[in-house]
Formats: C-alpha cells, sequence, structure tokens
C-alpha cells in the first residue's frame, strides 16, 4: 500500500535540549486528518476497519467476519484497536503497530525556504525530519498534548512507534512558493512524505492490510 501525507508550514527542528511537542502535536492533529481519510475511504482498510473480531491479537492472525456472521462477543476491528491504545486521556488508533506484522518506508520531499543544495542551511534538517517522524507516531508522554484533547477520539496516527520505520530517503530543495503561514519565515516549509506499507511476514492480515 503507497499513500501520501502532506504538510505545509512552519517547522522548526527538535531535539533532546528542545523537544517542541507541542509543535509536533499541531502536525500530528494534520496528518490526523489524512489519515482518518484513508481509513474512510481506502476499500482495504474500511473493510478491516469494519470488520469483527473477538480481540486484536486474533484480528492479526487470522481473518475478520462480518456483519451477522461475526462470533459471539466480538467487535469491529478499530474499536478494538483504539482500545488497546488508551493513552494520555483519549485514544489513539495508529496504522503500522507491533503486532499487525507491517513495516513502513517513508521517502521525503522538503521544501524550506534557502537556496538548492547546503543541506544543512536554514536550520538542522535532522531536527526538523526527526519533528516530523515523532509527529507520525504516538507521543512517549502527555507533554505539549492540549487539556481537551479527549474532544478527538481516536486521534489517527502512522505509527504506534517510529521504530516500525524500515527506510527512510530525504530530498531537500528550495521553497519557491510560500506557504504563507504568518511568521513561518525561515522557518517556512512544504513537505510530501510518500508511505509505502509492507508486510513483514505474509499473514492474512498483513496481506489485506495493503490490499494485496
Amino acid at each position: 500500500m503507497e499513500f501520501r501525507l502532506t504538510y505545509e508550514g512552519k517547522l522548526l527542528s527538535s531535539g533532546n535540549n528542545n523537544p517542541r511537542p507541542g509543535h509536533k502535536h499541531t502536525i500530528r492533529m494534520h496528518f490526523h486528518e489524512q489519515l482518518f481519510r484513508l481509513w474512510k475511504f481506502n476499500r482495504s482498510l474500511a473493510a478491516i476497519a469494519l470488520g469483527y473480531q473477538t480481540s486484536l491479537k486474533k484480528a492479526h492472525e487470522a481473518f475478520l467476519y462480518a456483519g451477522n456472521a461475526a462470533p459471539e462477543g466480538a467487535r469491529k476491528y478499530m474499536e478494538l484497536l483504539q482500545d488497546n491504545y488508551p493513552m494520555f486521556n483519549t485514544k489513539w488508533a495508529p496504522l503500522v503497530t507491533e503486532g499487525c506484522g507491517l513495516t513502513c518506508a517513508v521517502d521525503v520531499l522538503f521544501l524550506r525556504r534557502g537556496a538548492r543544495g547546503g543541506i544543512m542551511q536554514s536550520g538542522d534538517i535532522d531536527g526538523r525530519i526527526k519533528t516530523l517522524f515523532d509527529a507520525l507516531a504516538i507521543p512517549r508522554s502527555n507533554a505539549g498534548l492540549p487539556q481537551d484533547v479527549a474532544r478527538t477520539c481516536p486521534i489517527y496516527t502512522l505509527l504506534d512507534d517510529d521504530k516500525h520505520i524500515s527506510h527512510v530517503s530525504v530530498t531537500t530543495d528550495e521553497l519557491l512558493d510560500p506557504t504563507g503561514e504568518k511568521g513561518a519565515g525561515n522557518n517556512d516549509a512544504r513537505v510530501i512524505l510518500t508511505v509505502n506499507v509492507r508486510p513483514t511476514y505474509g499473514s492474512w492480515f498483513s496481506m489485506n492490510m495493503i490490499g494485496v
């Protein structure tokens, strides 16, 4: 399964000395809207989300029941998924998880202020990419989360943990069309992430998740 996530606006570098959790969550919620649409409109994902099973582990190992064929006590996969991640006063719905038999590769097209070349100009590229990747996953603490975070439930993310990213490539170039975000300045950026979700083993679930 291949799809693209996009972000444009202020993109700040983060690291151990300045993790910027609030900024990351703003970007995370931008990706949330896109991933919600992916689960809703991709045929394979929509069928999985509405399929029934008695546990998340069984859903990953076997097929999902549909409609009246569901066993007693079965629940929709999306309900099981978010109930498995009840964190920080809300629930989360990651696409690529520890037990689902999937991994993903991410190719990044990063357009930023500054002349072509000079990868370390206009801020620390590595730190800005770290901000993006942290925003693709469930946060590790509630730092930076708004008090009303529960208003959005579940929050859709690409990953439960960024360790499931198996490959990364980054292409940088000059941003010729500014995003228009007020105050972005030299941190203005437009990013296109091409995500390729791949099975780590040939389970029924992983093969159907990617639409094979």
